[in-house]
């Protein structure tokens, strides 16, 4: 038991250094300033939009959440796939 306690201690500690580091780490710039004020991408190609083609209803009378959508961009044929999850188990 003594051997599985020490083997548990470590790796915990091991954890705890490693997320103390990364938390120092995100502390040493702050998020929220503007490094580059002033300053215009050089490389767009195109200006960012969006479109609804379509809009799907979940089939099944229990609501259930989308979790993972995926479609495959050089079909000629326009297929998608979605994966849904309960959230809540009954």
């Amino acid at each position: 038991m003594g051997v599985l306690k020490s083997f548990w201690s470590e790796i915990i500690g091991f954890f705890g250094v490693n997320q103390f580091l990364t938390i120092l780490q995100n502390n040493e710039i702050d998020l929220f300033e503007e490094y580059f004020a002033g300053e215009q991408p050089e490389n767009l190609s195109e200006n960012i939009s969006t479109k609804t083609l379509m809009i799907f209803k979940d089939p099944n009378q229990i609501k259930r959440a989308a979790t993972k959508i995926a479609w495959h961009p050089e079909t000629s044929e326009m297929r998608i796939g979605v994966t849904y999850a309960m959230l809540r188990f009954q």
